[in-house]
């Protein structure tokens, strides 16, 4: 079946890597050791005919794809199947001439049937896990048409739905064979059996680049991601088996490397989830204490009960749980539960991915809660999903629209509007379609809203504020709301507030957008002449600018745009923690070079000032929070000093300058090859987190000027040229102190921009007023 919905995948895949190299996964591990020690009931096949795929009643909302390997037996006959998608039977074992030499009871009637009978597609799992065998394989034609004819040939005997492919050790040799044999196993399945699907797992980490994520994702109907193994058996100290979050590789960086590598095809993407774990025995009692031996992995059924035997803890770092206990050592165990797996679901959720898998089904025993967070997240009578990808932004004569994705099985969508002064929301309409257009609102004013879906089952969880001001003219300011970050900061997702209230206090109506919509082409930043980028404390975890948002910020700016670009975290992400290429954005685009993390050290420092003769001139006491005053605490900015031609325009207070850096640069220039001028201003504090808010409001102006004057950017509407201007006095004349300009122009509603200009032909002074008539 060619997948055209999202996907829930179960499944058993697991790849041994723990933070350096490629390992045997636990697919192998597990196939290898239930071969030697499994040993199998009567063979399952009968002659009763296997029915086809019927239309189910009830559906999921993703695709929900499950490993079902041939050790668990007959505990298919408990799987709840309203609550999965397709079950991938594990496995079938090639070698390296195209053969199967191992079908271990392919194909499974009762299994097939009783799947079909609720709409649930089987594949068959074909494995292959020795790196030589690949080669062969791989790098022969005939092997890979062999393998191909022998796979269809097995399908079609159990009128099944389709193959996953399970190639693990992998030689980055044969790169290019295996997305031309990927290529020629999707057609030919697609072409011999209409509807049939064509799925891979694949690696958390490609530690040797011998995979072409994105021709793969292309090509097939998805990549399972083996999101778990990060701490396996061998590791030489205790930790999270699948860390959602923390340093270094997690569930969330692995995502996000996809997303980089496929081009953003979210939509081919399913994390893998374990249903195990592993036990160590270890030095101490202290989470990520050494390791004394091999570790084991572990059922969650087993490990569950462990858990709530000996006490269990949770680890906030990597959001999963815990525990420890003395058999006389100290032994440790880390697995996932109920309440890491929703995270990690609510996860793939929020990401628009194809779906989640889990490895392996059965794993369970007959515990009912992963059956009932399936069901919550995933079920037919569960509510919406969150709307995502969200944009807002004027369509004309005053209206605004509301536009978005996901929301799966909404009936009717919930605009909700919230106030600067409070963290209320009251409901601004409810709407039957999208996008939504809302009409009959104050143009000038400021209007912060957020989106909910609803059906029978319930309602989904509110978005993230979006903001937007009205206007009949021209916007030309969007501000992108990219700070996603979850752990290790307090992010209330509603600083658009902040940046909305100083464009509103500037007189500049904006649209708003966030991050994801701007990836995936919902909304254009070249329609835009400012650009503000809310950055808040994202960093190596969530990753401040990632490569495909890197590559529209430079096209922006090589297309004469302006960046105004803030946040603590961004130097250390790009520069320090980051790739070659993000080094060069940071430095070629931001125009910026990292000092240092926490440039006054963790805490030591919540202030800075203007820089004489830049654009912040004589602005002092430009302080940020704390944690005491309604944002987040801002402990570890960056350092930062201007490069390729930028300007430093604010330092910290009682810091280092020379030896740790400052907090913002300035830029008019090119960019790239480009010839256009564009510019930049770059804050390594979040602009949000900057207090009074007559203070953000000054620093705002100051960046609108300094876009206008060097720029030669109108405020928010294309150049209007006066028909008529007359200059009625100037006076006292003559003077050295100061001067009264009194004119008459014919513009109504207009900013109009006056250069004084001295005898030398030098501009002396610009000056922006928004006034019509007679003005002085």
């Amino acid at each position: 079946m060619q997948i055209v919905r999202p996907i829930i995948l179960v499944f058993i895949t697991m790849s041994l890597f723990s933070f350096g190299q490629e390992r045997p996964s636990i697919h192998q591990i597990q196939l290898e050791y239930y071969n030697e020690n499994y040993t199998a009931p009567p063979d399952q096949r009968t002659n009763e005919p296997i029915i086809p795929v019927q239309t189910r009643n009830l559906t999921p909302t993703h695709e929900m794809f499950g490993y079902h390997p041939y050790w668990m037996g007959t505990a298919w006959q408990n799987y709840n199947y309203n609550l999965i998608s397709t079950i991938a039977f594990f496995s079938a074992e090639a070698t390296a001439t195209g053969g199967l030499s191992n079908l271990h009871g392919w194909p499974v009637t009762g299994l097939i049937n009783t799947a079909h009978a609720n709409g649930v597609d089987v594949v068959l799992c074909v494995t292959l896990f020795s790196n030589s065998d690949l080669v062969t394989l791989l790098s022969n034609a005939t092997y890979r048409q062999n393998l191909i004819d022998n796979l269809l040939t097995q399908v079609q005997a159990g009128n099944a739905d389709g193959v996953n492919v399970d190639f693990e050790s992998f030689p980055v040799s044969q790169k290019q064979n295996m997305v031309q044999f990927i290529t020629n196993l999707t057609n030919t399945f697609h072409n011999e059996i209409p509807g049939s699907q064509v799925t891979l797992a694949t690696p958390a980490v490609d530690w040797n680049d011998g995979w072409d994520y994105n021709a793969l994702a292309t090509i097939s109907d998805g990549l399972f991601i083996m999101g778990y193994d990060y701490y396996y058996s061998g590791s030489s100290s205790t930790g999270p088996n699948a860390p959602l979050t923390g340093n270094g590789y997690t569930v969330s960086w692995t995502v996000n490397d996809y997303l980089n590598k496929t081009n953003n095809q979210a939509d081919k993407l399913i994390i893998g989830c374990p249903y195990f774990g592993f036990e160590w025995p270890a030095t101490s009692s202290s989470a990520g204490a050494s390791t004394t031996g091999t570790g084991s992995a572990k059922f969650y059924a087993e490990m569950e009960g462990n858990a709530l035997s000996y006490g269990k803890l949770w680890h906030e770092s990597s959001q999963t749980p815990w525990y420890r206990y003395q058999n006389p050592n100290w032994i440790q165990g880390w697995y996932d539960d109920s309440l890491s797996l929703s995270l990690k679901y609510d996860f793939a959720i929020n990401n628009d991915l194809l779906g989640v898998g889990v490895w392996a089904m059965g794993y369970d025993g007959s515990n009912p809660e992963l059956w009932d967070l399936l069901s919550a997240k995933f079920g037919a009578n569960a509510p919406p999903t969150t709307p995502s990808r969200l944009i807002i932004k004027n369509v004309g004569s005053g209206d605004v629209m509301i536009d978005f994705q996901g929301a799966q099985a909404a009936d009717i969508y919930i605009a909700l509007r919230g106030y600067l002064d409070n963290n209320t929301l009251d409901t601004l309409g409810i709407y039957t379609q999208r996008p939504i257009i809302i009409d009959n609102l104050t143009a000038g004013e400021p209007y912060f809203l957020s989106i909910s879906a609803r059906n029978d089952f319930g309602s989904s969880p509110q978005t993230e504020l979006l903001g937007v001001i009205p206007t009949t003219g021209n916007v030309k300011c969007l501000i992108i709301n990219g700070f996603d970050r979850v752990n290790g900061t307090t992010n209330t997702f509603d600083y658009i507030k902040q940046h909305g209230s100083a464009f509103h206090a500037q007189g500049y109506p904006f649209d708003n957008a966030t991050n994801e919509a701007v990836i995936d082409g919902y909304i254009d930043l070249d329609n835009y002449a400012v650009v503000d980028w809310i950055l808040g404390e994202e960093g190596t975890a969530t990753s401040s600018f990632t490569g495909a948002e890197q590559d529209l910020v430079e096209s922006y700016l090589e297309n004469g745009g302006f960046l105004f670009a803030s946040g603590s975290e961004i130097g250390y992400d790009l520069a320090s923690q980051g790739s070659t290429s993000d080094g060069q954005f940071f430095q070629n685009y931001l125009k910026a070079n990292y000092i240092s993390d926490a440039a006054g050290g963790q805490q030591g420092t919540y202030s800075g000032y203007g820089v004489t003769n830049s654009l912040f001139d004589g602005i002092s006491d430009i302080t940020f929070d704390n944690g005491t005053h309604g944002t987040y605490d801002v402990d570890w900015p960056d350092g930062i000093k201007p490069v390729n031609g930028a300007e430093v325009c604010a330092k910290y207070n009682d810091v280092d300058y020379t030896t740790r850096g400052g907090m913002g640069i300035s830029y008019t220039g090119t960019f790239g090859n480009s010839s256009e001028n564009g510019g930049v201003v770059f804050l390594s504090v979040g602009f949000e987190t900057i207090y009074p808010e007559s203070k953000r409001d000054q620093l705002l102006d100051r960046i609108l000027n300094f876009y206008e004057t060097e720029l030669s950017i109108a405020n928010n509407s294309q150049v209007a040229l006066p028909q008529a201007v007359s200059i009625h006095a100037l006076y006292p004349n003559p003077t050295n102190s100061s001067l009264t300009l009194e004119f008459l122009t014919d513009l109504n509603n207009e900013v109009v921009q006056i250069a004084i200009i001295d005898i030398l032909g030098r501009q002396v002074k610009t000056v922006n007023i928004s006034l019509a008539g007679t003005y002085k």
